[in-house]
């Protein structure tokens, strides 16, 4: 049987299934190492490791598989007293959740006519799932993502609030180590790792909003700026 090291976040494994790879390859047995915050390729004997990020490692072979678009989550419940399809100024400012960061509150004010929502209002956490869970208590509204809010969209948790979707500047990326060719049962991991990305990205282009509107590229804003 063959290793075959997986190095990335967390996040990934909530929607790449380790044992649907082994039951399809018996003869192949994955060890898998995560590590959080990883920004180049993990030092020792490895095969195959998956980045989060933009790609640009050296002594590796990075190929973008899984890109990713961010979107406001909450409670399935959350806006129901409004009557109407809500807007973001909708959202009292201490109901917003989000982690150390500020880019995306105010990337979708700008994009979706926030108006003076403040960016820094609100509650903060240090990891990603701990806002997500925060929003599905019906705490407030917090920035998700197709990777880290699948399972909680598709058992109701969380629905996307607004149609309106930003691309995120980072993806995952399987990275075959360098030098010399890769094994057999690695090509056959990054093949599988490839159709999981194609049926995850499915998904996502066929989830709708509760009233049934559709993820149309119409509502997938390509453009987000940065401020400091």
């Amino acid at each position: 049987m063959r290793d075959i090291r997986h190095q990335g976040v967390i996040a990934f494994e909530q929607i790449i299934d380790p044992k649907k790879f082994e039951s399809a390859n018996p003869d192949i047995r994955i060890s898998i190492s995560v590590s959080v915050g990883t920004n180049a390729p993990p030092p020792g004997d490895w095969e195959c490791s998956i980045f989060w990020g933009r790609g640009d490692w050296s002594g590796s072979r990075p190929e973008a598989i899984l890109t990713n678009t961010v979107f406001p989550v909450a409670a399935p419940d959350y806006f129901a007293s409004l009557g109407r399809d809500p807007h973001l100024s909708d959202i009292p400012e201490r109901h917003l959740i989000r982690d150390r960061t500020r880019v995306w509150w105010r990337a979708f004010r700008e994009a979706a006519g926030g108006g003076d929502l403040d960016p820094t209002a609100g509650r903060i956490y240090n990891r990603t799932s701990l806002c997500l869970r925060a929003a599905a208590r019906g705490d407030g509204v917090t920035i998700g993502d197709e990777v880290t809010t699948q399972n909680a969209i598709e058992t109701g948790e969380l629905v996307s609030v607004f149609p309106a979707r930003l691309p995120s500047p980072d993806a995952y990326y399987p990275a075959l180590a360098e030098p010399g060719p890769a094994s057999h049962a690695v090509h056959r991991f990054a093949d599988w790792l490839r159709a999981e990305a194609e049926t995850h990205r499915a998904y996502f282009q066929s989830y709708g909003r509760p009233a049934d509107r559709s993820a149309s590229s119409e509502n997938i804003i390509s453009v987000m700026r940065r401020k400091p």
